[in-house]
């Protein structure tokens, strides 16, 4: 239950965090307003083919960064790994 809840605060907060980043990239880079989705009939196919490429690539590597911190922290704070002491005693035991 421990680890679902951690896992589910970091999903949020690096969701959050890839957005604004999105954002940010996007109005760097086009001096316009992000749109809120690629589907966004304001878009040319082109805009909206390289703002789904990004936003993609930028919220998995965020989503990801943030899921592995909080596992390495859940792992430190109750010495589990986050599926649990059978993951911790499988891998024990192939070694």
């Amino acid at each position: 239950m421990g680890w679902k809840i951690t896992s589910a605060l970091a999903g949020v907060a690096s969701g959050i965090a890839a957005r604004q980043i999105i954002k940010r990239s996007w109005k760097g880079v086009t001096g316009e307003e992000a749109p809120e989705t690629s589907e966004d009939p304001q878009l040319s196919w082109s805009q909206a083919l390289a703002f789904a490429a990004v936003s993609g690539v930028v919220m998995e590597v965020i989503r990801t960064l943030a899921v592995r911190g909080a596992a390495q922290y859940y792992a430190n704070k109750t010495g589990l790994g986050p599926l649990g002491r059978e993951a911790i005693e499988e891998a024990s035991a192939e070694d």
